[in-house]
C-alpha cells in the first residue's frame, strides 16, 4: 500500500479585510476581489518567507532581512 503524503497546512499571513481595501483602493470603488484570492496571496507570501529564511541560513545568518527577499 502506498504511503500517504502528509501536507502541512500553511498559515494565513495576510489580513483579508486589508487586502480587500487595498484592491479597491488601487482598482477603483467597483473593483472586486475573489474569495479565494487572499488564500492564494498568503500562499505566495509563505513561499517568499521560506526562500528568505533559506537565503539567511545559506549565508550563516539567523536574522531575515530585506536583502533576503
Amino acid at each position: 500500500m502506498p504511503e500517504k503524503k502528509v501536507v502541512k497546512e500553511l498559515p494565513m499571513l495576510v489580513v483579508t479585510s486589508k487586502v480587500k481595501e487595498y484592491v479597491q483602493e488601487i482598482g477603483g470603488e467597483g473593483f472586486r476581489m475573489g474569495g479565494d484570492f487572499p488564500e492564494a496571496l498568503s500562499e505566495q507570501v509563505c513561499i517568499l518567507v521560506k526562500r528568505a529564511v533559506d537565503r539567511a541560513q545559506g549565508r550563516g545568518g539567523k536574522t531575515v532581512g530585506p536583502n533576503d527577499v
